[in-house]
């Protein structure tokens, strides 16, 4: 080892890092992928005073507490989250950048949940800290009488220390106003990619105005269960003209009420995507409609849009209940969304089926008919500048892409991709009728000249999950990092749609292939897109 060229050590540094191994992808030290590589870069750095000169840079391109939440699915309580409460060895990392500057100029991204604990931080080593805070300008001392206080200043110290990270993963509930960030002025001239989420409650867009005020070169926020008032603020002296969001050309917003999403998107001028995810909690007075109209303000600016139901493994079915019976407002996507290269949106919002007669044919239609919502053109649903759409969670049968497949070279001509995501649960009186319509556009799609995909959804409803690292170049099925389970009622659907029908195996035997649609999001775009497995 002594004998390698530093680019042969250097090469293999990388491929021990998980920064380098996935750009801009958040790290997550929970994680063994995280783990392991972070134990394996260390032992290195410890077999010699060169090699340590080499390696040690490598440890220190990224810092993950862990301890992020986790959903306990099991319960239905309201507290259903599992709160590790690990060592995160914040103290000890902030030592080290002190004494380092050399490493802390290396950090690039970081990974800080909340915590109420903070383990093995000695008198000697606060004393340090509380220095290196007054020199770096801020006023409040550490606030040992707030829940979750003194971590509180330890992040924000970290976020002063570390001037050159571009990408950070901050997990803060109620009150999260960043004070000591907001005493100093400091900058963040690097920051790129910011994520922000509870950690047991919601927080307030509101507070996080001190952070996006030092980070002027932001692009990519991710905003999960968020809450945004107009009269309601966490703290009178914050307004909404405080959230310097002009650079940010991509949001992913959950939790969000429908009614302030036009609050929110009205913050940032030259939005490009957007993905909102909205929960069960709005379910009783979403509108498509007016959800579409609150869009007006990046009408003109829009590239990208995802719309959907935010479900998970309880909710799920109750979603279908809902939208099967009551009346609302379907979605009237305009022609003025002039610029709309990308859309993904559930099938749901399309059109209303309670407004129509209860199917109750094994073929999914209804009374027999051949399609479910008459006189509905995907062609003039969708504007002349879309370029791939998604239809997410798909219940029953969707005839009307038979029509979108003969009339889109015509009526679309920038259309090339058509992909097709199956709901968690779908009625078994609906499966027939799916195989059958997935056989018949799928040909119609290829001569057509557009890339046709129909696929089962491992994203699983929950938007959480866009902040978890997903491994997507793996095979078998098994090797993936975050855990996926095939349903069967999908699978079997997707079987019925081959020429010749084969059994459904348990598990997917060594070295097969199948299609699955994974979630893979990255500080600079988000894929729904597909692993081979």
């Amino acid at each position: 080892m002594e004998s390698l060229p530093v680019e042969v050590v250097e090469r293999i540094c990388s491929y021990l890092c998980f920064h380098c191994l996935n750009p801009g992808v958040f790290p997550n030290a929970d994680t063994e992928d995280t783990r392991s590589g972070k134990a394996a870069l260390a032992r290195l750095s410890r077999m010699s005073v060169r090699i340590c000169a080499i390696a040690q840079p490598f440890v220190y391109h990224y810092f993950a507490t862990g301890n992020m939440p986790r959903m306990d699915y099991t319960k239905f309580s309201d507290d259903r989250f599992i709160l590790p409460a690990e060592d995160d060895k914040l103290p000890a990392f902030l030592r080290t950048v002190i004494e380092r500057p050399d490493l802390a100029a290396r950090v690039r991204t970081l990974q800080l949940v909340r915590s109420t604990k903070v383990i093995d931080c000695s008198s000697d080593l606060l004393a340090t800290l509380i220095v290196a805070s007054k020199a770096a300008g801020m006023r409040h001392n550490p606030l040992p009488h707030v829940e979750g206080g003194t971590h509180d200043w330890l992040e924000e110290l970290a976020l002063v220390l570390l001037p050159g990270i571009e990408t950070l993963l901050l997990a803060r509930d109620h009150p999260c106003r960043f004070r000591h960030l907001d005493d100093c002025g400091a900058s963040l001239p690097s920051l790129r990619t910011v994520a922000l989420r509870g950690v047991r409650r919601r927080y307030y867009m509101n507070e996080v105005a001190a952070l996006f005020g030092a980070a002027p070169g932001l692009e990519t926020l991710y905003a999960m269960d968020c809450d945004f008032h107009e009269d309601t603020l966490s703290d009178p002296d914050i307004k909404h003209k405080d959230l310097q969001l002009a650079r940010v050309a991509r949001l992913v917003v959950s939790g969000l009420a429908p009614d302030d999403l036009w609050l929110l998107v009205g913050r940032f001028p030259g939005l490009c995507e957007l993905q909102y995810w909205f929960s069960s909690h709005y379910l009783d007075m979403l509108q498509f409609g007016e959800l579409v109209r609150a869009l007006d303000p990046v009408r003109s600016t829009l590239r990208r849009l995802t719309l959907s139901y935010s479900s998970n493994s309880i909710m799920s079915a109750m979603y279908e209940d809902m939208i099967e019976f009551d009346e609302y407002d379907a979605m009237p996507l305009s022609r003025e969304f002039a610029q709309l290269e990308f859309l993904a949106v559930d099938q749901a919002a399309i059109f209303c089926p309670g407004r129509w007669a209860e199917d109750t044919d094994d073929d999914g239609t209804d009374d027999g008919g051949t399609h479910d919502t008459p006189g509905l053109r995907l062609v003039e649903y969708l504007p002349p500048s879309i370029r791939e759409v998604h239809f997410l969670s798909l219940y029953r049968s969707f005839p009307e892409l038979e029509r979108l497949a003969r009339e889109a070279p015509a009526e679309l001509p920038n259309l090339r991709v058509v992909v097709i995501s199956l709901a968690e649960r779908i009625k078994d009186n609906r499966k027939a009728g799916i195989a059958q319509m997935l056989r018949t556009v799928r040909p119609l799609f290829e001569a057509a000249g557009i890339e046709f995909s129909a696929s089962m959804s491992c994203f699983g409803g929950d938007p959480l999950s866009l902040l978890t690292f997903v491994e997507y170049s793996v095979s078998p099925l098994t090797s993936m990092s975050a855990a996926v389970t095939i349903l069967p009622s999908r699978q079997e659907i997707l079987t019925q749609t081959e020429s010749t029908p084969k059994p459904i195996p348990s598990s997917p035997p060594p070295g097969a292939t199948g299609l699955l649609e994974v979630v893979v999001v990255l500080p600079h775009r988000a894929l729904l897109g597909f692993a081979t497995v």
